[in-house]
């Protein structure tokens, strides 16, 4: 009886082992992005002149080009739910130089977006790592606008706002480091060019800048960054 309970003593049984904790998208997180842009641009004039034949006319090219910034955010996860708040700033190679038909080819237009900016509220649902997400909110950047020919030309520098709407996918690789890729569409508005917010310089290009400029694009980017 002694032996079959010393026996019993030493019966071996395994410890419980703890199920995998799900990963939480709650927290601060900031990172790069980098890819590609493309757009229109339109310019709609309110008077007959030397860049157009009559008030009215609307002319318009086509602009792309890279684009590379940062992001920083915060998320806060409900269940399946992924609720947050999001800012980008991006450096944009965005713009077109050149002739625009029908106009005449001697007159070079040039529309180029230097940099832009996003503040968006997200929503996302949680695949334990993976998450897909939809935002909009504000939009704002600064946009360049040239034209010239062999003796006149028009310049205009200025930061306009908008607004952008965009949707994405995020996978965390580890428990901080995330991958991910964004689609964003970004208007940002029409602005009016004119003889008082205007350089101009030379024959009488000053006379002909009653136009405005209504800038549009999206952008593809790849995400990398880190959550705290």
């Amino acid at each position: 009886m002694a032996s079959s309970a010393f026996a019993a003593d030493l019966t071996y049984e395994p410890a419980p082992v703890a199920a995998p904790q799900a990963f939480s998208w709650t927290g601060f997180y900031a990172g790069v992005h980098g890819g590609y842009g493309w757009g229109d641009v339109d310019y709609s004039f309110h008077d007959d002149g030397h860049y157009n034949d009559n008030a009215g006319d609307v002319l318009g090219h086509s602009i792309d080009g890279g684009v590379f910034g940062g992001q920083i955010g915060y998320n806060y996860q409900i269940n399946n739910v992924v609720l947050g708040i999001a800012a980008s700033l991006s450096w944009s190679d965005i713009g077109k130089s050149g002739f625009v038909s029908p106009y005449d080819e001697d007159d070079i237009w040039e529309t180029k977006v230097d940099w832009f900016g996003t503040v968006t509220p997200r929503i996302g649902y949680a695949f334990d790592r993976a998450q897909i997400f939809a935002k909009g909110g504000l939009a704002f950047g600064r946009v360049s606008n040239y034209v010239h020919d062999d003796s006149d030309f028009v310049e205009a520098k200025n930061t306009r706002t908008g607004w952008t709407v965009g949707a994405g996918a995020e996978y965390a690789v580890t428990d901080h480091v995330l991958l991910g890729i964004e689609y964003n569409y970004v208007d940002l508005g029409s602005y009016n060019i004119n003889q008082d917010n205007t350089n101009f310089g030379g024959g009488n290009a000053g006379g002909f800048t009653n136009h405005d400029v209504d800038t549009k694009f999206s952008t593809v980017t790849a995400t990398i960054g880190y959550k705290f």
